[in-house]
């Protein structure tokens, strides 16, 4: 698991598309004349909250993963509420289009 981890912060880490959305996202933030070092001030925000929502839907996977097999109401509900889910976009997409 240790190696896995590892390997995910290292293609997390050197994803283009997150350098790319931070450098055009940032400059709008940070006023004219500020110095080189500003945008490194606010570059941990949007990484702090993507790792830290990373890591809910991973604990979250992981809690549904060892409930799923055990539990006899589970699986059911969980295909009722995605038929729900679907066919209210159905829906609302016809509607809507």
């Amino acid at each position: 698991m240790g190696s896995a981890f590892a390997a995910a912060m290292v293609i997390g880490a050197t994803n283009p598309k997150t350098f790319i959305v931070l450098g055009a996202i940032l400059p709008g933030f940070i006023p004219p004349g500020q110095p080189w070092w500003a945008p490194a001030l606010l570059a941990p925000i949007p990484i702090a909250i993507g790792l830290v929502t990373d890591m809910l839907w991973a604990v979250a996977a992981a809690r549904a993963a060892a409930w799923l097999p055990r539990s006899t109401t589970g699986p059911r509900a969980l295909a009722i509420i995605g038929g729900v889910l679907l066919v209210t976009l159905g829906i609302v997409t016809a509607v809507t289009s």
